[in-house]
């Protein structure tokens, strides 16, 4: 049997009906396609944009060709060259002293992916010399080229900023310094005054007393001096300055033969509103006992003790004939113990008197932290 012919009509509906599909697909892969265009074009000019308008100088660079691929506008106006003109130029002719430290820091950048120098010298068009922090990161281009998109942020600035607050701060430093050692001879001479004028009566008490008060000017000396040879001005290394302090006492009252020094102390740094009142209450304490624990040019012992938990515990003792049984320290008529009362309360600390095998007076205060 022989197949009917199609209808020719019918052919031709059904051929423009598959153009007209094959043109409506083209037409939404096209859309597509310009779609995709446009989202491409949008990303570039974003991150050109990003690029172009950073704060920060942005070099690509192949650091192996000598070559600057691309920078941006921050970075033409800092180097003073247009866009062409840098792309022109050899990576060296901008970093001509640092580019064998450029290259490997290259090197770790790579290992790594990323990097970053502290700083790094850069050289402007007129011939100006910028100091700049650099960080890095790989950039491959293709896959036979990797290259370094660098970040130059410049602290020429900062840095001239910082020399001056370093020259300022040495300066207050040196005049602090010089306040401290001229605080130091005054105190001093004030000291020389006292023995100058115990020299010139015959009354013991007299010359005990003045003895007892250039004995307190010393100390607070002490500190002053402590300060001024100091490496750092903002507090006082206790141990050191209360061995000073205790022995020359005991030069003073002429008991270096017969009373032995025993200190016990950690590593202890005092500010000095909290080292001139504790200075002072050793001075007093260790006066009374050099005074009065060892009668007869008596021999013993002396501790000073010093721990810091939550707060510092100063304990000075001796193994001496101890207080008088009816002696009431904290309402004592001396002069020193009520000196010492005072400059405890001064610390906001306490203190307490045990009679055991000699006398132990026990100091304690809270410790305020020095800036240092």
């Amino acid at each position: 049997m022989t197949a009917k012919p199609q209808d020719p009509a019918l052919e031709v509906t059904q051929l423009r009906a598959r153009i007209a599909e094959l043109e409506t697909t083209e037409l939404r892969q096209q859309e597509s396609i310009d779609e995709l265009r446009r989202r491409t074009a949008d990303s570039e000019t974003r991150f050109r944009n990003v690029f172009e308008y950073s704060n920060d100088t942005i070099l690509l660079l192949d650091l192996d060709r000598d070559e600057i691929l691309d920078v941006n506008a921050r970075g033409c106006r800092i180097l003073g060259y247009t866009h062409q003109e840098l792309r022109a130029l050899p990576v060296s002719s901008i970093f001509p002293g640092d580019m064998a430290r450029l290259q490997a820091f290259a090197l770790s950048v790579f290992e790594d992916g990323y990097g970053w120098i502290d700083e790094v010298r850069c050289q402007t068009r007129t011939g100006q010399a910028l100091t700049a922090e650099v960080s890095a990161s790989e950039v491959p281009l293709g896959s036979a080229r990797t290259c370094v998109l660098v970040l130059l942020r410049d602290i020429t600035e900062r840095k001239a900023a910082d020399v001056q607050i370093r020259a300022s701060l040495l300066e207050k430093d040196v005049l602090l310094r010089e306040i401290h050692h001229r605080v130091k001879n005054n105190l001093q001479v004030v000291s020389s005054l006292f023995d100058l004028q115990a020299a010139r009566t015959r009354n013991a008490d007299m010359q005990a007393m003045l003895r007892e008060c250039r004995n307190r000017v010393r100390s607070m000396s002490a500190i002053h001096e402590s300060l001024y040879r100091a490496h750092d001005l903002s507090g006082i290394d206790f141990r050191r300055y209360v061995t000073q302090l205790a022995e020359e006492l005991i030069r003073s009252f002429g008991a270096t033969t017969r009373v032995a020094l025993q200190i016990d102390m950690d590593e202890v740094v005092l500010d000095v509103d909290q080292a001139i009142p504790c200075g002072l209450i050793v001075n007093e304490l260790l006066s009374n006992a050099l005074k009065y624990a060892y009668p007869d040019n008596g021999h013993g012992r002396l501790i000073i003790a010093v721990s810091v938990a939550e707060e510092l515990s100063l304990r000075v003792a001796d193994d001496g004939v101890g207080l008088p049984p009816d002696l009431d320290a904290a309402a004592s008529p001396s002069l020193g113990l009520r000196l010492v009362h005072s400059l405890v309360d001064q610390l906001q600390g306490h203190i307490d008197v045990h009679r055991t095998d000699g006398t132990t007076f026990v100091v304690t205060f809270p410790v305020r932290p020095t800036s240092g």
